[in-house]
Parts: structure tokens; sequence; C-alpha cells
């Protein structure tokens, strides 16, 4: 499983961390070489241009939401007295029990043996994060 390094909780402590990197190699640079750049102007603007690249990652990178469509097996159970619909997808999601009257309607008629359930997945970049709760089964969505 892949671990997104800077999911939220991760951030500030790796941007910190790496800011120090950042302006102490900005530091050294600044002080050697032939010509020598002013110190305090070449560390600020350093901070400022990694600032913002590093937030702006962060913004652009993490969080992301998309649409993940997959074939899931289904059955009905009773639970607590009511009905309700089994969804396994069985690639590691874990079966979720969903409840809608016009999906019942449409799998008791229809009879399908698999139906496409759409989830909505949080990316941090480009790793899975999260999955919600599916919002739509081959096309009906669920309230």
């Amino acid at each position: 499983m892949t671990v997104a390094l800077a999911s939220m909780s991760l951030s500030l402590p790796v941007f910190l961390l790496s800011l120090g990197g950042v302006v102490g190699v900005a530091a050294l640079v600044a002080r050697g070489g032939r010509r020598r750049w002013p110190l305090g102007r070449t560390v600020a603007l350093t901070a400022a241009v990694y600032s913002l690249l590093f937030w702006g990652a962060v913004v652009r990178f993490v969080g992301v939401e998309r649409k993940k469509t997959l074939a899931a097996r289904w059955e009905m159970r009773e639970r607590g007295g009511r009905r309700v619909i089994v969804l396994d997808a069985g690639n590691g999601y874990g079966a979720v029990a969903v409840s809608s009257p016009e999906l019942e309607r449409y799998l008791t008629t229809e009879k399908p043996r698999t139906v496409r359930v759409t989830f909505p997945v949080i990316y941090d970049f480009g790793a899975e994060r999260a999955v919600g709760m599916p919002e739509q089964v081959d096309g009906i969505p669920l309230r």
C-alpha cells in the first residue's frame, strides 16, 4: 500500500524541515562561488519560491476526489427487520450495505449477475487515501 508522505497531517512538519534544508543550501550558495550574492535577499527569495511551490503542490495534489466505477456482486439480506442490498467489489474495499427501493426493484426484475458501482475516491499525490459510500449502482443514484 502506498503511503502519501505529504498528507495534510504531515504537511507542516515536512514543509518546515525541507524549508530549513533549502534555505541552508541557498545560504551556502550565496556565501561561496565567484560572485557573492546578498545573503538576506537570496535566503528570502529562495524561501518564498519554495513555499509557493510546496503549498501549490499540496493544494493541487492532496485531497483530489475522483469517481471510480467497479463491477460488484450483490445479494439481498434482512438486517434489522428490513431488506438491504450488500455490494462486494472483491477488491479490498469490503462489502457495503445500501438500502434503496428503486435499486431493489431493478435487481429483482433484471437479476444481473454483477452491477457497476460508482464510489467517490480521495487521492493524495495519486495514491488512494479514502473511499466513500457508493453513489450509484448501474446508473441508479443512491440517496
